[in-house]
This record gives structure tokens, C-alpha cells and sequence, in this order.
């Protein structure tokens, strides 16, 4: 063993030349892999963390069966003990309580379906981006009841602008159908087609009564400090 080491050892400097770019050759092409390596997993969190801190939150707190089929009958109180427990657990940023629903909008004589998001403005900051994501106007109040967001293609469709009274139609908790006047204070633009083209966002408490969830939330959305 001894031999071998030796005349390896001799081999490598009788041509110092040959050697020295050869451990160079070795170390940048090892220099690059990490890297590239870095860099693309840099990206992919930057790339994950992004797209969650968006709307949808690092996780969700649904009922049983809600992802599958969403449902308002698939709703929880809160507050209760959903959040005792997010609001004590240490590694919780924020969470924000959500309704989300389908139902009908218009404008005069325009209509279309909708996603009915209900957000408490406060809460979600600590959250998601819909603040940041405000292409007109400005983010309902959360002490102005009658205010929606609308997605910007939506009110497009609806030919109707900033400062317009919608009218949204829904099917309530109770099975009841219920409408409700809204005034469209600003636009949203998420960068998803779907969203952009049928969400109207309002006050939680206003979507609670146009829905008969007082006190219900279906979904609570919650931000991590730490990625993993």
C-alpha cells in the first residue's frame, strides 16, 4: 500500500504542469456544479414561496372533505378553537380568515359568475398580496361594509368601472338565496387568468351576511416563518 502511494504520489508531480490543470479543471467544474445547484434551488423556493404568499397561504385549515368538494356547509366557527391553536403555535406568522363562494354579478344589464372572497383586509397582510396587487383604486375598508374589489378583467366583462354599484347574487348558508349592493373601490391583478376574470373580494363580515355564515369561515389561511 505503501508502494502504491509513493509512486502515485511521484506520478502526480513528474509532470507538474498536467497535474495543476488537471485539480484546476476539477475544482472549477466542482465550484460550478454547487453553483448552479444554489442557484436553482434558490429559485425554486423564491418560485414556491412566492406563488403561496399570493392568495393561497403555506397552508389551510378546511373541514373534512372541503377540497375535494367546497361547500358552505363544510364551514367552521371561528373564532374558536381553530384559532387557540394557530394563535399560540410559535411558528405561525399570520393567518387570516376566509368565505369563499360561487354566485352572480352584474352591472346594469352585464352579468357573470363569480368567486365570492371574503378576507378580513387586516389579517391577510400577514398572509397573501392582495394589498400589493391592487391595479386600480384601493383595498376595501374594513370598516366600510358595502365595498368590493373586483378582478380587473371581471369588471372589464362587466363594462363597468372603479366607483360602480355591483349587485352580487349568492346562495346562502341557510339555502336561501341572498343579493346584496356593493360599491367597486379598486381592481385586482393576480397574474392568474381565473382569478383576474371572475373574483370579487369582500370585507369577511360583509360575506357573512350576504351568505348567512355569521360567525362561520370555510377556510383559514395561514403563513409560516419557516419555508420547510
Amino acid at each position: 500500500m505503501k508502494l502504491l502511494v509513493a509512486l502515485s504520489w511521484r506520478n502526480i508531480w513528474r509532470n507538474k504542469r498536467r497535474s495543476l490543470l488537471t485539480v484546476a479543471a476539477v475544482t472549477f467544474a466542482a465550484f460550478l456544479l454547487v453553483v448552479f445547484r444554489g442557484v436553482a434551488i434558490g429559485t425554486w423556493e423564491y418560485s414556491l414561496k412566492n406563488t403561496v404568499s399570493l392568495s393561497s397561504g403555506f397552508l389551510q385549515i378546511q373541514r373534512h372533505g372541503y377540497q375535494d368538494n367546497p361547500s358552505l356547509n363544510k364551514s367552521y366557527r371561528f373564532p374558536g378553537n381553530v384559532e387557540s391553536v394557530v394563535g399560540s403555535n410559535p411558528g405561525i406568522a399570520g393567518y387570516a380568515p376566509r368565505i369563499t363562494a360561487d354566485g352572480l354579478v352584474s352591472c346594469r344589464t352585464n352579468s357573470s359568475g363569480t368567486a365570492i372572497l371574503g378576507i378580513d383586509p387586516r389579517s391577510e397582510q400577514n398572509v397573501s398580496r392582495f394589498h400589493q396587487r391592487i391595479r386600480e383604486g384601493r383595498m376595501v375598508n374594513p370598516n366600510h361594509p358595502g365595498e368590493v374589489v373586483v378582478g380587473y378583467k371581471l369588471l372589464a366583462n362587466l363594462k363597468a368601472r372603479v366607483g360602480d354599484s355591483l349587485v352580487v347574487l349568492a346562495q346562502g348558508y341557510d339555502g336561501v338565496m341572498g343579493n346584496q349592493r356593493y360599491r367597486a373601490v379598486g381592481t385586482l391583478r393576480m397574474g392568474v387568468p381565473a382569478f383576474d376574470a371572475s373574483s370579487v373580494v369582500m370585507n369577511l363580515e360583509s360575506a357573512q351576511q350576504l351568505l348567512a355564515m355569521e360567525g362561520r369561515v370555510n377556510v383559514v389561511a395561514i403563513a409560516t416563518d419557516e419555508f420547510e
